[in-house]
Order: C-alpha cells, then sequence, then structure tokens
C-alpha cells in the first residue's frame, strides 16, 4: 500500500521545481535583480503577475509541509514531530503567507529562489525513500542535505542584513524584523540538529554475555544490532528500533 507521504512529496518536488526552474530563474534573477536592494513591482503586468504566481507556488509548498506534520500527529508518529519539525513549517507558513500577501516578489525572490533549490533535493529524497523504503540505505546524500540547509539559513541571513543599510531602498523594512531573527534561530537549530545527529558521538552499547557484562565498540560503522550474523538480546534490538526509525533530514 502506497503511503499518503508519496503524493504528497511528489506535487510538493513538482512546485519546488517550478519555482526552481530556468524561466523562474529569468523572472528572478535575469531582467537585473540586485541583491543589496531590490523593490516590489506591483504594477498589473505580465512579468510582475508571473512571478507574484510563482510566489504563491511556493506558498503551496509550505502548506504541504505543514500537511505532512499534522498527518504525523494524527498518526501518532510522535517519534518523527520535534520542536524544529512543528516549529519550522508552522512558522514558514505564516511568513510566507505574509510575503505573497504584502510584498511578492522584489528582494525576497532570492530566499524563494535558495530555498527552493535546497526543497528539490530534499524532496526528490524524500520521494524516493518513500516510494521504496530500500532506497534508504542505499541513497547516501541526506547528510549533505542538512548542511545544504544550513549554508542556505546563512546566506539568506545575509541578504536580508544588507537590506538594513539600504536607507533609500523602497522595498518594505517591516519584514526585517521577523525575517532575520527567524533566519538566525533556524541556523542554529539546524546547526545543532547536524551536530547531534551526525558529530556527537553515540554512547557504546553494553552487551551482556553469559559470565559478566563487556562493552563491545562498533566495527566499521555497524552496532551489534546492526550485523547481519548477530543475535541481539529484545532490549538492543528495541534501541535499534528506535534509532532507525526517526525521521534523519529535517525539512525547510
Amino acid at each position: 500500500m502506497i503511503s499518503l507521504s508519496v503524493p504528497l512529496t511528489f506535487i510538493s518536488l513538482v512546485l519546488s521545481l517550478s519555482c526552481f526552474s530556468l524561466k523562474g530563474f529569468r523572472l528572478g534573477y535575469l531582467r537585473g535583480y540586485s541583491f543589496l536592494c531590490q523593490p516590489v513591482d506591483y504594477s498589473p503586468t505580465e512579468i510582475p503577475t508571473m512571478i507574484a504566481r510563482r510566489c504563491y507556488y511556493y506558498f503551496l509548498v509550505k502548506v504541504l509541509d505543514l500537511l505532512d506534520t499534522i498527518f504525523f500527529v494524527l498518526r501518532k508518529k510522535q517519534n518523527q514531530v520535534s520542536f524544529l519539525h512543528v516549529y519550522h513549517h508552522t512558522g514558514m507558513v505564516m511568513l510566507i503567507w505574509s510575503g505573497v500577501k504584502w510584498f511578492p516578489g522584489g528582494h525576497g525572490v532570492f530566499m524563494g529562489f535558495i530555498n527552493s533549490f535546497v526543497h528539490v533535493v530534499m524532496y526528490a529524497y524524500y520521494f524516493l525513500t518513500s516510494a521504496n523504503p530500500k532506497n534508504k540505505n542505499n541513497l547516501w546524500w541526506k547528510k549533505y542535505i542538512t548542511q545544504l540547509q544550513i549554508i542556505q539559513f546563512g546566506m539568506i541571513f545575509l541578504q536580508w542584513f544588507v537590506l538594513l543599510f539600504q536607507p533609500n531602498c523602497t522595498f518594505p523594512k517591516w519584514p526585517l524584523f521577523v525575517i532575520l531573527p527567524q533566519n538566525l534561530f533556524m541556523f542554529f537549530l539546524f546547526l545543532d540538529f547536524y551536530y547531534q545527529a551526525y558529530i556527537k558521538k553515540k554512547p557504546t552499547d553494553v552487551v551482556r554475555r553469559s559470565g559478566g557484562a563487556s562493552t563491545e565498540l562498533p566495527q566499521n560503522g555497524l552496532h551489534t544490532c546492526d550485523k547481519p550474523n548477530s543475535k541481539p538480546s529484545s532490549v538492543e534490538y528495541n534501541d535499534c528500533t528506535k534509532r532507525n526509525s526517526s525521521k534523519e533530514v529535517s525539512t525547510s
């Protein structure tokens, strides 16, 4: 039976591709875009309307992200619902809704474009692992998706930060008081997630044997429960199931 996450992930992938595409690049950057100050064109002409439409597609992606979190809660998969997961997806829906309503385009195009690129990579990974769970052990790039997320938050923060020093720029300044703290907070949240998931050393498993207790160190990255010919106890088996069942890559 196909999981509900498969069609949701596919739709999100298609919408992200529509934002991160050659046409989206031409609309956003090949028309004299300024990374220091880019006002919003509110005129009801063809180009601003096309940019606003892609901003709306970007908003729909964030709604689907939030729905994914809601479905996790309804299905009682609490191990996949973290503070980072809920905070990020809820906050992005409110932030992008505000952007689409009051400033669809302009300086914010950079944030939507680079974030769409990250989501294309991320949703491709999610789609491949959701459609075929066997791919989860064969795809080696989940670690680098988190690295991409951290880099994008740093770049987005810097791009909005320079707007503070553009007094003559007509782009609204009030979003800076929300976007700058938000991106800085997310940068450190994802940095902490990366440290906890990929850098911090886990305590070694204690393997009890008859006649006493001994500590067995992991060999070649495999714990006792991961070895094909080992017979772990029920306690060890449950520990490994818990460790491997969580969602290992957070979304943005």
